[in-house]
C-alpha cells in the first residue's frame, strides 16, 4: 500500500455489547509508486528526467551512477500496476569517465524510441557548490556567479540514443562543438516532426534550437548569438507546424541585457514559417531573476509558461506567466510557495504543474487563469530529504503519473522517483 490510511478498529465482546474504538494514524513518510535505486552499484546518484506512457508499462530516462562518480544515461521500463521495473538498460554513449544525462525522450514508431541529453568529461565537470559532487543538473551554465568569467574549457556535447522497446541500444549519435571559445552545448528537450528533429537547449552557450534531418545533420538553427542562456522546452506538436520555445537569457554583465540588478530573465521564442518572435519578459517587482522551465499550448489561446522567480532574498518561488499567441504577456503570477514549477501539461479547463515546493515534489491544478484549485505534495524518505518532479502525464486512466529524483540531505546521492496518482492528486 501507498499510504497508511485511517484504520477503524471495532471490537465485539460477548455477542451483546458492541465498542468501537477507531483511532487515526498519520502517515510517516509517503511510500512511491516507484523508486529506481542503487544503479550501477555504490549508494547511486540517479535522477529520472522524462515519462512517457506505452501499451507494456511507463518509459522512463534519466541518468544514474554510483554516488559522486560518472553517470551513464538510462532508460527503464515500468510496470503499470506494480510500478516494479521490467527493463534497465545503461547508456554509456561517448566514452568512459564522462558525464552522459538523457533529457527527454519521444516514440519513433512502435517499436523505437529517441532520446537526447548531453555528455560532458567529467574532468570538465566543475561544481557550483561545495556540498554537491558533479554538476549535472541543467540549471549549470559555463559562467561564474558573476556572469563574467568563463570556466576552463566546459565542454558538453549534444547526444542521441535509440532504443527499441527492449531497451537494447540500436545507434547513437554525437554532436561535437566545434566554437573555439565556448563549447558547452546540452539539449533538454527534443520534438520530432515528421521527418524532422527538433532540440532545444544551449548551443555554444548560448540558447539555441537545431533543426536536424533524420540523419542527425543540422538543417537550420535558431541561436540567440548575443544573449548567453539557455532553452529549456520546445512545443512544435501542433497541426500548424509552429515552433514555440521557452528558457531564459542570462544577463552578462548584469544589466546589459536585462534590466538593472537583474541576473535572469525569463525568455520566449516562436517561429511561424518565416515569422519569427523573441521576448523577454522584466520580472515582476522584488524579483531579480526569473526562469522558464516549460511551456504549453493554452486551451483557451497563447500560451502558459512555469518556471521559478527568485526575490531580493534569494527566496525561490513558482512562477506562471500567461501569453498570447504573439508572445504578449497576458499575465504573471509569482506564487507564495517556496519552489519551482519544473514541467506543466495541459488538461480539460486547465493545467497540471510539477516541481517542488521546500523539500517536497508537487502536484498543482490550476485553472486557465492561473488560479490553484488543488496542490498536494509527496514527502518520501523522510525528513531532510528533497524530491522533485521533473515530468508530468496524463495516463490513460484519467490519473497522473510524476517522475524525478529523491535525493538526500546533502544531495550527494538521489534514486529516480515515481509517483502515479489519481485525477485529484491522490494517490492510488
Amino acid at each position: 500500500m501507498f499510504m497508511k490510511k485511517i484504520y477503524y478498529y471495532c471490537f465485539l465482546f460477548f455477542g451483546i455489547m458492541i465498542f468501537s474504538v477507531c483511532a487515526t494514524f498519520e502517515p510517516e513518510e509517503f511510500i512511491p509508486f516507484a523508486t529506481f535505486e542503487n544503479t550501477l552499484g555504490g549508494g547511486g546518484s540517479d535522477i529520472g528526467y522524462d515519462v512517457v506512457e506505452l501499451d507494456q508499462g511507463y518509459l522512463i530516462v534519466g541518468a544514474a551512477g554510483p554516488e559522486c562518480d560518472i553517470m551513464d544515461g538510462v532508460a527503464v521500463l515500468l510496470d503499470k500496476t506494480t510500478g516494479q521495473t521490467i527493463q534497465f538498460n545503461s547508456f554509456g554513449l561517448s566514452g568512459e569517465g564522462n558525464e552522459d544525462n538523457l533529457f527527454d525522450v519521444e516514440k519513433i514508431s512502435d517499436n523505437e524510441f529517441l532520446a537526447v541529453g548531453f555528455s560532458a568529461p567529467k574532468a570538465e565537470i566543475v561544481p557550483y557548490d561545495s556540498s554537491i559532487c558533479r554538476v549535472y543538473q541543467p540549471d549549470y551554465m559555463p559562467y561564474d556567479v558573476n556572469g563574467d568569467t568563463l570556466y576552463p574549457n566546459p565542454d558538453g556535447n549534444i547526444f542521441f540514443a535509440a532504443f527499441d522497446s527492449t531497451l537494447s541500444l540500436l545507434e547513437t549519435y554525437f554532436i561535437e562543438s566545434s566554437h573555439p571559445e565556448s563549447k558547452w552545448d546540452a539539449a533538454y528537450s527534443l520534438s520530432i516532426r515528421e521527418d524532422k528533429i527538433y532540440i532545444a537547449g544551449a548551443w555554444h552557450a548560448y540558447n539555441g534550437l537545431l533543426e536536424l534531418d533524420e540523419n542527425f545533420a543540422i538543417q537550420d538553427s535558431i541561436v540567440l548569438e548575443s544573449i548567453v542562456g539557455e532553452y529549456r522546452d520546445v512545443d512544435i506538436n501542433r497541426a500548424d507546424g509552429v515552433i514555440t520555445i521557452v528558457g531564459f537569457v542570462r544577463c552578462i554583465p548584469p544589466g546589459v541585457n536585462c534590466p538593472e540588478n537583474v541576473i535572469k530573465m525569463l525568455h520566449f521564442t516562436k517561429q511561424d514559417g518565416n515569422n519569427l518572435i523573441r521576448r523577454n519578459y522584466d520580472p515582476p517587482a522584488g524579483i531579480k531573476e526569473t526562469l522558464g522551465e516549460s511551456i504549453n499550448y493554452a486551451e483557451d489561446g497563447g500560451y502558459l509558461m512555469v518556471g521559478s522567480a527568485t526575490d531580493s532574498q534569494d527566496q525561490e518561488h513558482i512562477l506562471m506567466t500567461k501569453i498570447t499567441e504573439d508572445g504578449t504577456e497576458l499575465w504573471t503570477r509569482v506564487l507564495d510557495k517556496k519552489g519551482r514549477a519544473l514541467d506543466v501539461n495541459g488538461i480539460d479547463g486547465g493545467y497540471v504543474l510539477t516541481g517542488y515546493i521546500e523539500d517536497d515534489l508537487f502536484i498543482m491544478k490550476i485553472d486557465l487563469n492561473g488560479e490553484e484549485i488543488w496542490t498536494e505534495q509527496y514527502d518520501y524518505r523522510g525528513l531532510g530529504n528533497k524530491q522533485e518532479g521533473r515530468s508530468i502525464i496524463i495516463t490513460d486512466d484519467g490519473g497522473f503519473l510524476i517522475v524525478g529524483k529523491s535525493s538526500n540531505s546533502d544531495n550527494t546521492s538521489s534514486t529516480i522517483y515515481v509517483v502515479k496518482t489519481d485525477a485529484h492528486g491522490k494517490v492510488q
